[in-house]
């Protein structure tokens, strides 16, 4: 993907997250740590946000070449 590609793919990146990864598309949009660094502490009611996040996380960086990382 070359940098004047990244509109598209944004875009069609946060429609996929919205079908299929739902809870990830919203803590790309919400944030969730927050600068937080406990993560071995975080409670059961934050457990699903938190790895929501993980895997948006992840799945950016999976799909993402490095050089264009530094610009999302």
């Amino acid at each position: 993907m070359a940098i004047e590609e990244y509109n598209r793919w944004a875009s069609r990146f946060e429609d996929w997250l919205k079908a299929f990864a739902y809870l990830s598309w919203k803590s790309m949009k919400n944030g969730f740590d927050m600068g937080r660094t406990d993560y071995e502490n975080i409670n059961d009611n934050e457990v699903e946000r938190f790895v929501a996040e993980q895997k948006c996380t992840a799945l950016l960086h999976q799909f993402v070449r490095d050089g264009i990382i530094s610009f999302i």
